[in-house]
């Protein structure tokens, strides 16, 4: 069996890898959209170029900042999502 096979097998068939590859991808995402909306909502100059070091110089594949272990409530999570305004992100100019 080819390697490549091997790798196809391991990701159908192994649903921990396919959580654990979804869960990174949704904070890499969250930390994004994050950053990119403190972006256009920064008005203050040495601010914006600030969280312009950070994603240049940073890496959004970054969790420490995340429980993995506990109890979640995401019962507010819809006016959670209201903060980002993906239209005024998606006209960034940087």
């Amino acid at each position: 069996m080819g390697i490549l096979t091997k790798l196809c097998c391991t990701l159908i068939f192994n649903p921990q890898i396919n959580c654990q590859m979804l869960i990174q991808n949704a904070i890499i995402l969250w930390n994004e959209l994050y950053l990119s909306q403190k972006l256009v909502n920064t008005t203050d100059l040495v601010e914006k170029s600030e969280i312009m070091a950070i994603l240049e110089n940073g890496s959004m594949q970054s969790w420490g900042h995340i429980n993995f272990s506990g109890e979640y409530d995401f019962t507010g999570i819809l006016d959670l999502m209201s903060t980002f305004d993906l239209d005024r992100i998606l006209e960034l100019q940087v």
